[in-house]
């Protein structure tokens, strides 16, 4: 199984998170190809700290 680890901040948190092919993406993009540096993001995740993987992300965070 391939997956990639992806870094979500915000002004005051950062969490690390694997994401799978198992990881819902929605809105504006079809696969985590299509988030980008700087992208607004919701991201749903299950696990531990320092052991997370991302259920779901939606870009971008609020459909208009």
């Amino acid at each position: 199984l391939e997956f990639r680890r992806v870094l979500f901040r915000s002004p005051d948190h950062q969490v690390t998170a694997a994401v799978t092919s198992a990881t819902k993406v929605s809105g504006r993009i079809s696969d985590i190809a299509g988030v980008k540096a700087g992208d607004q993001v919701s991201m749903q995740a299950s696990g531990s700290q320092g052991n997370l993987t991302a259920t779901a992300i939606q870009d971008p965070a609020s459909l208009p």
